[in-house]
This record gives structure tokens, sequence and C-alpha cells, in this order.
């Protein structure tokens, strides 16, 4: 009989403190503070982008080591002999005088790892009504041939202030050929453009 009771009071204990913590502790509804629209490259036609990212150099969606999801953006020199850059970026509304950080994951791949002063790296601008940009922002350091290849580094540009003027701010993935030859890639996925909280 006392085991019994033992037994019934731990249910009922059990039972009390499920109902406290289902009324007091209920998760939140997931939600994102990502301002990107596709901001892990998943939608587009094959190597092609969405309509939300705009692309320059040589810049392709890849089904190639993503970070999550399926696909990746793959970044590489256009072997013109001089200094050129490729990457994609995305405009999204913004106010001055508001917090904004970008940040991307950025790798190199063994079979295609970037040589010589090739680097790449996410850059935060912030453009007025006409198209001007008013200022740029990216990591000290960049993603390079220092980094280990076949992993995933994050960079972020940390919080910045746009400033006056501000009509969107513009996230840019870069991937630069310095001496227009050197080889390799780097591939770039989970892109986020957020405010501060």
């Amino acid at each position: 009989m006392r085991k019994l009771l033992s037994a019934l009071v731990f249910i009922l204990l059990g039972a009390v403190g499920f109902k406290y913590y289902a009324q007091h502790y209920e998760p939140a509804e997931p939600t994102t503070d990502n301002l990107l629209s596709d901001s892990g490259f998943e939608k587009g036609n094959e190597t092609a982008f969405s309509e939300h990212w705009v692309s320059f150099g040589n810049a392709f969606r890849e089904r190639v080591t993503p970070q999550s999801g399926n696909y990746s953006a793959k970044l590489y020199g256009e072997y013109t002999g001089s200094t050129n850059v490729s990457g994609v970026y995305q405009d999204v509304d913004a106010e001055p005088g508001l917090k904004y950080e970008a940040s991307i994951f950025i790798r190199s791949n063994s079979d295609d790892i970037i040589h010589g002063e090739n680097r790449a790296w996410v850059q935060l601008e912030f453009v007025d009504a006409k198209g001007k940009v008013l200022r740029r922002y990216s990591p000290v350091q960049k993603f390079g041939v220092t980094n280990a290849q076949d992993v995933y580094v994050h960079l972020s540009t940390g919080f910045v202030i746009a400033p006056e003027k501000t009509a969107k701010a513009r996230f840019v993935h870069v991937f630069e050929q310095l001496d227009g030859k050197a080889h390799g890639s780097t591939y770039g996925d989970d892109a986020m453009l957020r405010l501060s909280p």
C-alpha cells in the first residue's frame, strides 16, 4: 500500500510539474531575422541564380559541398591577366541610423583549392536612392590560401551603422583574383543580412 501511495504521489507531482512547464515554457514560434531572400542559393535554374541575386564575373550555383540545403555559390576568377572580381549581390530596403551585419560561410575544396593571392569575402554596402555607394564594409580577415581546405569558415562584417541617405543595404559575396591568373575557386553558403536586435 505504501508503494502504491508513493507511486500516486509521484505521478501527481509529475503531472503538476508538466502542467506548470507547459504553461510557462512553451516553445516560441520559429522566426528568422535574415533580410535576404534565397539566402542558401537554393532557387534558380541549373547554374543560374534566382531573381533575388545579381551575379557578375564567374559566379554560379552548384550542387557541391553545401553548408546546408543542396546548393552553394561557386566563385572563381576570370583569368584576364589583371585583377578582377566575381560574385553575387542582393539589395534590401534599409534605413539610416540602424545597425546591419552581413555574414556568410566560405570554403575552398581540395580538388580546386585557391592559389596565389586569390581571396573571397562578404561585403556590406549602403546605397542611396540614386544607386550611389555611400559606405562599404568587409571583414579585416578575408578567406585566402592560409585557410583550411574542405572546411567552411564563417566571415562577418560585424554590426555597422547605415549612414545618412541610406536607401538600400547591399549584401555582396566577392571573389578577387589579384594577378588575373591564379587557379582555384570558393563556395559560399548560408548568406545572412540582419538588423541589430
